[in-house]
């Protein structure tokens, strides 16, 4: 729940009150999602965030939960951690999002 909560924050332009938790869960987020590949900006993250359709949201918060206290960590591509949906060139073959 806390990831939730803090992509809420996100979401709703709240960057400014993240906590060190939800600096982590930022972290981590950016690890998982090659679009965020070098997002250091909570408002960049939150408008990706609202961009994403609810398929694409669950998946990812997902992807943070399995790497989550471990921000150091990378994702294990068999396991899935991909792109939420947006094309970049770090991702060929995703489907870009309309």
């Amino acid at each position: 729940m806390e990831i939730v909560d803090c992509f809420t924050r996100l979401i709703f332009n709240a960057g400014d009150e993240l906590g060190a938790g939800d600096r982590t869960i930022l972290d981590t987020l950016v690890l998982v999602d090659c679009n965020l590949a070098n997002c250091q900006d909570p408002g960049e993250a939150g408008a990706y965030l609202r961009e994403l359709g609810v398929r694409e949201m669950i998946r990812l918060v997902r992807q943070v939960q399995d790497h989550y206290p471990n921000p150091g960590s990378r994702p294990d591509p068999s396991q899935g951690a991909t792109p939420a949906g947006k094309q970049s060139h770090a991702s060929p073959g995703q489907p870009a999002r309309a």
